[in-house]
């Protein structure tokens, strides 16, 4: 039997936890190297789709965030692995060319190279069923925000997409209090 690689929470009780609560929580979700990743490894049926996704290389030091509010966890996991220039949804690698490369323009090769390069990262899921698929969708992109904020290596973490964030965040107050009911 296969180990899966996501864990499943309702928002209002991801609503309810702190940013270190949410920390933990993702800790806890089994990790699955992408190289052995399959597409039903992730299917969930109906909005349970929405969520975050974590993709940490294999020595630990580079993490990288997403979220699916408006797409699929598999659609936006799916269009990171386009090694198009002109995609505009595989921020993942060039993120990663960009880091290992400066401000030069990657070509569509360089992305190729990459992307295999990510076979041996692993992946987690944070599935989030939605009974307002609004509020969820605010919920996702605050927690996603706080995250790369807290996560980023100037804070201590390993977060290689940015936020702009400047100010300090709360990691103790319920999530849900931050973010107005629609």
């Amino acid at each position: 039997m296969r180990t899966m690689c996501y864990t499943v929470i309702l928002e209002n009780d991801l609503s309810l936890k702190t940013l270190d609560d949410v920390k933990k929580l993702i800790a806890s979700i089994p990790r699955r190297k992408l190289k052995d990743l399959r597409y039903y490894d992730l299917y969930q049926p109906g909005d349970s789709c929405l969520g975050l996704y974590f993709i940490e290389s294999p020595d630990k030091k580079s993490l990288y965030i997403g979220k699916a509010t408006s797409r699929t966890v598999c659609e936006r996991l799916g269009a990171h692995f386009d090694c198009r220039v002109a995609a505009i949804l595989n921020s993942l690698p060039k993120k990663i060319f960009q880091i290992e490369n400066g401000q030069m323009t990657p070509t569509d090769e360089d992305l190729h190279n990459i992307i295999e390069g990510l076979r041996d990262w692993t992946i987690a899921v944070l599935f989030v069923k939605a009974n307002n698929v609004a509020y969820t969708q605010k919920l996702i992109s605050k927690i996603e925000s706080m995250l790369i904020f807290d996560l980023q290596p100037c804070n201590g973490g390993n977060c290689i997409n940015g936020a702009n964030r400047k100010n300090p965040i709360s990691t103790t107050t319920p999530i849900g209090q931050l973010i107005p009911i629609p």
